[in-house]
Formats: C-alpha cells, structure tokens, sequence
C-alpha cells in the first residue's frame, strides 16, 4: 500500500513525538493499582502489557483484552470502557495515559 506523507501523519495519535521505548505507567483499578508498560515504536503505541493487578481475573481480562487492543488499533486513550468492567477499564486507560505522559 502506498501512503503519501500527508496519509501517513494521519495514523499517529497520542504517541506524536515519542521516543522509541518501553514507558511504564499507574492507573486506579477496583481493588488497587493497575501497572502498565506500553511499547512505543515509530511514534506509534505497539504494545500495552500489564505488568501487575489485584483485581479480579474474570473482570480485568476482559477490560484488558478489548481496551488494549482497542487502544492501540486507534492510537489513543480515548476509548469506551467494557460493560462489567468498568474499573479495570478505567485503571488501564489511565495506566495508558500516565506512561504516555512520563515519555514526554
């Protein structure tokens, strides 16, 4: 597929500007702290992990699974939280955004 540059700067989203790196972050899950680590590659997010949790395993996993994917797949934080899991969603967007605001 050919992008002309114009195409290609519409792709990056909150990682603008960002060096190349891994930047860990801190958001308020149900239970405690959610820890996440985002890889940044190319000014784009590549990766979300959470390197650590206390919520429940049902609740958080489906948050984690639909709010990473999502969150990369639009390049931004902006995103709806899961139904059901409310908290855990909000703990990882915010993980999400406090890593990308230690990388600036």
């Amino acid at each position: 597929m050919n992008t002309s540059a114009d195409d290609q700067s519409t792709i990056f989203g909150e990682a603008t500007g960002i060096s190349d790196g891994s930047y860990t972050g801190i958001g308020e899950g149900y239970n405690n702290y959610i820890v996440v680590e985002i890889t940044i590659v190319d000014q784009l997010i590549t990766k979300i992990e959470v390197t650590d949790h206390e919520d429940d395993w049902k609740w958080f996993i489906r948050a984690y699974n639909t709010i990473s994917k999502t969150i990369v797949d639009v390049q931004s934080t902006d995103v709806d939280v899961v139904s059901g899991s409310t908290y855990s969603s909000q703990g990882i967007i915010q993980g999400v955004q406090d890593a990308l605001n230690s990388a600036r």
